[in-house]
């Protein structure tokens, strides 16, 4: 009899891209509370939602991803949490490709840790990239993928070291993803002057 282990459901791919994807949510969660007046210029910026929906948007999506960023991270959420992330995701990718379809030209998208923190909100200077909604549908994909249950076994020392440094290095990917996009962008604005 010849077992058939989907690795994409074992451990060492779950946890991982459930703690990353729950990081991930919560930090962009707490950058928009930072600076929720900041969030509601980008969101006027897109052009796309009425005036009377900003406002409400601007308070229910940062509390949105913190809830399922930290529900990610405890097994009885994570399954309910991966969908929610999954729609976020797949929302903010809908949101990118009709921006980029119109030619909406914004000061920051709203979907990372930085952006154009010293730059004022009304000064369009990036022009969003098809690249930033391929980052979404990869992170919808990875979400899609926690929907599934995940492989039990018991993890010993070496499986729990390898689900934090799987972690990191998962991170450090995103993060020199994230530089790569916005230096794309940066070097093809640089040119277009």
């Amino acid at each position: 009899m010849v077992l058939h282990i989907n690795p994409l459901v074992d451990p060492f791919v779950v946890y991982p891209s459930r703690f990353g994807v729950g990081i991930l949510l919560c930090g962009a969660a707490a950058h928009k509370l930072r600076d929720l007046s900041r969030f509601e210029a980008v969101l006027g910026g897109y052009q796309i939602f009425p005036v009377w929906l900003i406002p409400l948007l601007v308070r229910l999506v940062p509390v949105l991803e913190l809830l399922t960023g930290v529900a990610l991270f405890f097994s009885m959420s994570a399954e309910f949490a991966a969908l929610v992330s999954a729609t976020l995701f797949l929302g903010y990718g809908v949101l990118l490709f009709f921006s980029l379809r119109r030619g909406t030209l914004v000061a920051d998208c709203g979907c990372s840790f930085g952006g154009a923190k010293n730059q004022p909100v009304n000064v369009p200077v990036t022009q969003l990239s098809s690249a930033l909604i391929w980052r979404n549908l990869v992170l919808s994909l990875i979400s899609m993928n926690l929907e599934q249950a995940m492989t039990q076994r018991d993890l010993g020392l070496f499986d729990v070291t390898a689900i934090f440094l799987f972690t990191l290095i998962g991170a450090a990917f995103y993060t020199l993803a994230n530089t790569l996009i916005s230096t794309q962008q940066s070097t093809r604005n640089l040119f277009h002057e």
